[in-house]
C-alpha cells in the first residue's frame, strides 16, 4: 500500500499508512528565536543550603518537643486507665489501682513525691503546691484517705462514690494539664520577647 496525504479544506494533512506516519512539508516548521535557560550556580547552592536549613530546624523541632510528647502520652495513658476502671470490682483491688495511677500523674506532672505515703503524710504536699487550689488538695487527701481506708482496713464503698472519685481526679488533671500549658506558653512569649529585644 503506498504512502499518501489526504486533502482536507483544501490542506494536505499527514497520513497514516502501515503504521508509519507520513508527515507533509507544510506541517514541519523550525523553531526559531529559543534560546535555553541558564540557571546559575549560586541558585541551586541557595536552594541546597535552604533545605539543609529547613531540615535542620524541624530535627530540632522533633528532639526539643520529644520529652513533652512523652509526658503527654503517659497523661493519656493514665487518663484512659482510669476511665476504664471497673466500679463493680472490690473496693480495695479498685483503690490500689486508683490511687496508683492518681500518684503516678501527681508525681509525673507536677514532681510530687507520693508514694509510699499515707494520705495524713501527703496533706501537707498537696497544700502547698500551688497548681492545685487548696479545697483541691484537701478533697484530693479525704481520696487518698478513702483509698488507704479500702487497701488496708478492707472498707467497702459504693460504685456512686468510687465514679465520684474517679469524676474529681480527671477533672484535677484537666485543670493541671490547662495551667502547665499556659504556663509554657507564657514562656514562649517571655523567649520571643527576649529575643526581640536582643535584636534591638
Amino acid at each position: 500500500m503506498n504512502n499518501t496525504n489526504t486533502i482536507i479544506n483544501n490542506q494536505v494533512q499527514p497520513f497514516i499508512s502501515n503504521g508509519a506516519l507520513v508527515q507533509s512539508d507544510e506541517a514541519l516548521r523550525d523553531i526559531k528565536g529559543f534560546q535555553p535557560i541558564i540557571v546559575p550556580d549560586w541558585f541551586w547552592w541557595s536552594l541546597f543550603f535552604g533545605l539543609l536549613v529547613l531540615l535542620a530546624w524541624f530535627v530540632y523541632r522533633y528532639f526539643s518537643n520529644k520529652s513533652l510528647v512523652e509526658e503527654l502520652s503517659l497523661t493519656e495513658k493514665i487518663i484512659n486507665s482510669i476511665n476504664s476502671l471497673d466500679l463493680s470490682m472490690n473496693s480495695r483491688e479498685f483503690y490500689l489501682v486508683f490511687s496508683e495511677l492518681s500518684r503516678c500523674y501527681l508525681e509525673l506532672r507536677l514532681g510530687l513525691h507520693l508514694m509510699d505515703k499515707t494520705a495524713e503524710e501527703l496533706k501537707p504536699i498537696l497544700i502547698s503546691e500551688p497548681k492545685i487550689a487548696t479545697n483541691q488538695a484537701l478533697a484530693l487527701t479525704q481520696i487518698f484517705a478513702r483509698a488507704d481506708l479500702a487497701k488496708f482496713a478492707k472498707q467497702e464503698y459504693t460504685e456512686e462514690t468510687k465514679k465520684h472519685d474517679c469524676d474529681f481526679i480527671l477533672d484535677l488533671i484537666s485543670r493541671i494539664e490547662d495551667t502547665l500549658k499556659l504556663e509554657e506558653e507564657k514562656a514562649k512569649l517571655s523567649e520571643l520577647r527576649e529575643e526581640a529585644d536582643g535584636l534591638r
